[in-house]
């Protein structure tokens, strides 16, 4: 998922992970809002991780 708009100055764009009741198929575009951010670092660095949910509650 991509956050429009938005980016570190890497390419691509923020990494981010939605949580909902559902399953979602790969690239769906879904409104949804950031609850949190999941900072993980490996051999390359941090890399920041948004945390989403849907917008919609029935999602």
């Amino acid at each position: 998922m991509k956050i429009d708009h938005v980016s570190t100055g890497e390419n691509p764009p923020y990494d981010t992970s939605l949580f909902g009741q559902i399953p979602v198929f790969l690239s769906v575009v879904l409104r949804s809002g950031s609850i949190g951010v999941l900072i993980m670092g490996d051999k390359n660095g941090l890399d920041e991780k948004i945390l989403c949910v849907p917008v919609d509650p029935t999602l």
